[in-house]
């Protein structure tokens, strides 16, 4: 006779963070994508930097959004 599976006390705590950690993603996604749709100025991030303006430093900038691209693929 098979005995019955016993279910852990933690799980029910691992799904709560889970789900909740799902939500957070989704959250940090839309600053994400909110900070690609309004792009700073590239002479702020220049500044930032201390760039003068240079195809050096456009590529930068174009660097930057690539990664928050990066980013917003990775949401689930």
């Amino acid at each position: 006779m098979l005995r019955p599976a016993s279910s852990s006390p933690a799980l029910p705590i691992a799904y709560v963070v889970l789900r909740s950690l799902i939500v957070v993603n989704w959250l940090f996604g839309a600053a994400i994508l909110a900070l690609l749709v309004v792009i700073p100025n590239e002479q702020w991030i220049m500044a930032a930097f201390k760039l003068s303006p240079s195809p050096e430093a456009e590529r930068l900038v174009m660097g930057l959004r690539a990664i928050a691209v990066l980013g917003l693929v990775t949401i689930p």
